[in-house]
């Protein structure tokens, strides 16, 4: 993924994940840096993110970046969260 790459920031809803934007704002489609850059709350995005990078790379891209903690392979990772 690159900052030009498109990310899907439609609402998310399943069984186990129910994902909302702040503001409960979704733009659709825009590219990955719109829509961190612009927007105060983007959880959809970064769990859509999360989901396509897959949670083995973003708990490896943590620990590269000093994280020590245990984290746990659950979306929620992606909004700053781990049990």
């Amino acid at each position: 993924m690159t900052p030009e790459s498109m990310i899907d920031n439609g609402r998310i809803t399943s069984r186990w994940l129910s994902s909302k934007n702040g503001g409960r704002r979704y733009r659709g489609r825009s590219r990955s840096n719109d829509a961190f850059a612009r927007s105060k709350s983007n959880n959809v995005a970064a769990v859509k993110l999360y989901q396509s990078s897959g949670g083995d790379a973003v708990i490896m891209a943590a620990r590269n970046l000093g994280i020590k903690e245990p984290l746990s392979d659950d979306p929620s990772l992606a909004l700053g969260t781990s049990e």
